[in-house]
This record gives C-alpha cells, structure tokens and sequence, in this order.
C-alpha cells in the first residue's frame, strides 16, 4: 500500500458524500501480563475497508485475532512497523471483531499504537457523487474506463 500511496495523486475538490462511514469502537484495554497488554475492538464500515496498525517505538505487535502469525517483512512508516488488514464482507453486513496483543514496557500506561481506517464505496449504484465530482467525471473522453470510488479515512491513538 505504501508503494501505491507514493505514486497517487491528489486532486482539490469538495468535501465527499460519504453514505457509510467507519468507525472503531475500543471494546476493552486489559493487561494479560504486567507486560502484554490486549485491546478488543469492533469496527464497522462500509463492504470494503482496511485497517492499518502501526505500534509506537518500542512496542511489539505479538498477536491478533486476524491470523497467527505476524507477519515480519512489513513496511516501515515513522520508523515503525505497519501492518495492513484488508475486510470485506459480502450479501450480510457485519462488524469485524478483532483483538490485538502488544509487548509493552512493564505496566506501561501511554499510548502504545496507531490505528488507522480507511472506508471505500466501491459500487457506483450506491455512491452519491458531488456535482463537482460529477463535472470532473463528464471531462474524460467516453471511451475511458473510469473507475470510481469514493473513500474517507479516520485514525485514532490508543
């Protein structure tokens, strides 16, 4: 995704309409050990989204409920590891519960990661485009094959 981001390129325009936003609800914060400290979230959003977790210097992501394994050849961002989570869900809306599992300095009480969610609406049916949005989309010549998608993104510290 970091290769993708360095080579996109950013267009002024209105503040999207946004039909389903995203969002991430911390469920519980508990220490396992005075050294693990576990988080349970919810997240919700619309059919397709990800999830960018980036603990803070210092601190190891030992496991998530994603996978057993954490992967180790992940990009670096700020100096520190991001790992990237693609959900999709299909004919039934659902949240994704997840869990994540941190080494943490003994009973640690800062802040320990970054976690980042970015919604895409990818089905035109169901986007709303702004009129400008609209105009910019009418400039392409008709034999263009554009792809649309309307996306918005929120991080939090936990």
């Amino acid at each position: 995704m970091l290769a993708i981001m360095e080579t996109n390129t950013w267009i002024p325009a209105e503040q999207p309409v946004i039909e389903e936003d995203i969002s991430l609800h911390l469920n519980s914060k508990t220490f396992q050990r005075p050294n693990i400290l576990s988080y349970y979230f919810t997240a919700t959003g619309p059919d397709h989204f990800n999830i960018y977790l980036s603990p803070k210097l210092n601190i190891r992501l030992l496991n998530t409920s994603f996978d057993s394994i954490v992967p180790e050849n992940v990009p670096i961002w700020n100096n520190r590891p991001i790992y990237f989570v693609n959900y999709v869900w299909g004919v039934s809306k659902a949240p994704l519960n997840f869990r994540i599992d941190l080494e943490v300095p003994e009973n640690w009480n800062g802040t320990s990661i970054e976690i980042g969610i970015s919604g895409k609406g990818v089905h035109d049916a169901r986007n709303r485009y702004t009129v400008q949005f609209r105009s910019f989309l009418d400039d392409f010549p008709k034999w263009a094959d554009i792809i649309r998608a309307v996306a918005n993104f929120k991080s939090w510290e936990m």
